[in-house]
C-alpha cells in the first residue's frame, strides 16, 4: 500500500492556504441620517493584521480628495450613544474631517484578531446633525493603521461598501401660501426634523424633532420675504 502521509499533508497545505489568507469580513449597506450610522457585520477578522490600533475601525471616504465630504462639523465629534450587538463591545465612535477625508471610528473595548467572529450591528446617535448622506455612495473600511497616525495604511476590510441614505430625507408635499405647510407619511420610532435654507447649503430646524405615528404628518410655518427652501430630515 502506498503511503497516505503525502496525500495528509498536502490536504493540510491546501486547507492553510484557502483558510487563513482570505478576509471573511461581510458589511452590509450602511444606513446613514444627518445623526445616526449603523451598519451589519458578520464573519471573522482577515489574516492580514495592521500594525496598531488593533481595536479600531475607521469608514473613510473612498475618495480622500472629494470634496464635500460627507461629516458636516470642522472637528471630531462623539456619538451620544453607541452600542455593537455582538462582542466585543464599543467603547465608543466619532466622527470628524482628516487629511485623507472625513471619517467615523467605531472604537472598541478590546484588540480585534485574525480569525477572531465580529457580527452584529454597530450604531451610534450624534445629539445634532453631524452628516450629509447625500454626499457619498460608498465607504472604505479599514482596520487600525501602519503607523497609528495614517488610518487608510491599515488592512482594509470592506471596499466601497454602499451607504444607503434612503431614510435620512423624505420627499415632503409642499404647498406655499401666506405659510408653508410640509406633510409626509410618517413611521413609529423614526424622529422627523423640518429644515429651512436660504442658500442650499446651510440648514437650520423647524423647532425640535417630531416623533412618528404611522399616519401622515405635516407642519405649517410662516413664510418671510426672503427666499426660503424646505426639507425633511429622518433621524
Amino acid at each position: 500500500m502506498p503511503p497516505i502521509f503525502p496525500f495528509i499533508t498536502a490536504l493540510a497545505l491546501l486547507a492553510s492556504l484557502t483558510g487563513a489568507v482570505k478576509a471573511d469580513l461581510t458589511f452590509s449597506s450602511i444606513t446613514l441620517t444627518n445623526s445616526r450610522f449603523s451598519v451589519d457585520v458578520s464573519g471573522t477578522m482577515p489574516a492580514a493584521q495592521p500594525g496598531t490600533v488593533l481595536s479600531s475601525m475607521f469608514f473613510v471616504n473612498p475618495d480622500p480628495a472629494g470634496t464635500p465630504g460627507y461629516v458636516t462639523p470642522t472637528g471630531s465629534v462623539f456619538s451620544a450613544s453607541n452600542g455593537f450587538t455582538g462582542t466585543p463591545a464599543l467603547s465608543g465612535i466619532s466622527t470628524g474631517p482628516a487629511s485623507f477625508g472625513d471619517y467615523t471610528v467605531m472604537n472598541f473595548t478590546s484588540n480585534l484578531a485574525p480569525g477572531q467572529s465580529l457580527t452584529g450591528t454597530i450604531s451610534g446617535t450624534w445629539s445634532s446633525a453631524v452628516f450629509d448622506p447625500f454626499q457619498i455612495s460608498a465607504l472604505n473600511i479599514y482596520w487600525g493603521s501602519s503607523d497609528g497616525a495614517t488610518l487608510t495604511t491599515g488592512t482594509l476590510v470592506g471596499a466601497n461598501i454602499p451607504v444607503n441614505p434612503s431614510t435620512a430625507v423624505v420627499a415632503p408635499q409642499i404647498s406655499i401660501t401666506p405659510s408653508v405647510t410640509i406633510k409626509w407619511p410618517s413611521t413609529p420610532g423614526l424622529y422627523y426634523q423640518p429644515q429651512y435654507s436660504t442658500n442650499l447649503k446651510d440648514w437650520m430646524p423647524f423647532g425640535g424633532p417630531i416623533p412618528g405615528s404611522g399616519q401622515e404628518m405635516s407642519r405649517s410655518f410662516e413664510v418671510t420675504g426672503e427666499r426660503q427652501y424646505f426639507r425633511l430630515t429622518v433621524e
